[in-house]
C-alpha cells in the first residue's frame, strides 16, 4: 500500500515563533541605544526571517516527523471503532 505524502510544515508558522523571541532579544540588546527605529525594524525583520528559515529547513527535512505524521493519518483511516465484533467464517 502506497501512502500519500506527509503534510509539510508551513513557513509562516515558523516565522511567528521566530519573530516574537527575536523581537524580545533585539529589544533587550538595542532598547536603550540611539539607533534609529527603522534600522532596528530592519534588523528584527532580517533576524526573524533567518531564524524562521533555519527552523523551517530543519523541520521539513526531518524524516521522523514525516513518518509520524504519515503513520498518524494511516492509523486514523484504518481505525476500527470500539466494541466491534468481527465475524469469522
Amino acid at each position: 500500500m502506497v501512502l500519500p505524502p506527509a503534510p509539510q510544515p508551513r513557513f509562516w508558522k515558523a516565522l511567528i515563533f521566530a519573530a516574537i523571541p527575536a523581537g524580545f532579544v533585539l529589544w533587550t540588546i538595542f532598547g536603550r541605544s540611539a539607533m534609529p527605529a527603522w534600522i532596528g525594524l530592519l534588523i528584527w525583520a532580517v533576524a526573524s526571517l533567518a531564524v524562521a528559515g533555519i527552523i523551517h529547513a530543519r523541520v521539513s527535512d526531518d524524516w521522523r516527523s514525516k513518518y509520524v505524521m504519515n503513520l498518524h493519518g494511516f492509523e486514523h483511516r484504518a481505525n476500527v471503532t470500539r466494541n466491534v465484533t468481527v465475524r469469522r467464517k
